[in-house]
């Protein structure tokens, strides 16, 4: 498992797996790619909702985000994702990834990405500035990782 930085979250998603797939039987046997949260604290919690209440299906992460630690998604991985104290929540499985730069995000994705007004507009003033900053270039062009996902499992 990736993601995780100490034995109690490893204990508590190897439960709440165990728990997935006795609830969801095509989960049996598959493995987890990944373990993590959409961002920290507050931040993960607001998120998160939206991802349970079906408003976000998509993210966005720069490359530099993964490494040996974390690979990059493939369509059929499943992740669990965290809450902001660190509990697993839920399951989901990447059903897309491209690489785009943030400029040819489109206005279907921006919706799919389900934060701020779900809008081009938006996503231009505030979305590509936000991972422009996170890469250490405001301002200037940057290539994402675009990825689409669907809930598995869930535990609210």
């Amino acid at each position: 498992m990736t993601g995780l930085n100490n034995d109690l979250s490893e204990s508590s998603v190897r439960a709440f797996w165990s728990r997935a797939g006795a609830r969801v039987p095509a989960l049996a046997g598959r493995p987890i790619a990944d373990v993590f949260s959409f961002g920290g604290g507050e931040m993960a919690d607001r998120l998160l909702r939206l991802v349970l209440d079906g408003v976000k299906t998509a993210t966005a992460a720069l490359p530099m985000d993964f490494g040996p630690q974390r690979s990059i998604p493939r369509p059929g991985d499943l992740s669990v994702v965290l809450d902001g104290s660190g509990r697993p929540r839920c399951v989901i499985e990447t059903t897309e990834l491209r690489r785009l730069a943030a400029s040819a995000v489109d206005a279907a994705f921006v919706l799919d990405y389900g934060e701020g007004d779900r809008t081009l507009e938006w996503w231009r003033a505030k979305g590509a500035p936000y991972y422009a900053r996170l890469a250490g270039r405001p301002g200037e062009e940057v290539e994402l990782l675009c990825e689409r996902f669907r809930v598995v499992y869930a535990e609210r």
